[in-house]
């Protein structure tokens, strides 16, 4: 019987036939084992070496920015409260 779980944002190190090591950041998904393999399906799939760092910096920068823009009571506020509560 195979064995499903769901994936979260992270580096997925995989070597195929005792190959050099190979990572992936992987956007969720979902990982199946099973008598046959592993079989992964993700939302999105990149090689690490592909990562554009700086544009990722830039990105993190500016939602920081907004962060720091948003009242307290916003719909940020809400949004955090019930991801935790839930």
């Amino acid at each position: 019987m195979p064995l499903v779980a769901a994936l979260r944002p992270g580096i997925l190190t995989y070597a195929r036939f005792a190959r050099e090591a190979q990572k992936i950041v992987v956007l969720r998904g979902f990982a199946e084992v099973s008598a046959q393999g592993l079989t992964v399906l993700a939302d999105v799939a990149e090689a690490v070496e592909d990562i554009d760092r700086a544009m990722i910096a830039q990105r993190i920068s500016e939602l920081e920015s907004r962060i720091e823009k948003t009242e307290l009571g916003s719909d940020l506020d809400k949004l955090i409260t019930r991801s935790i509560t839930s």
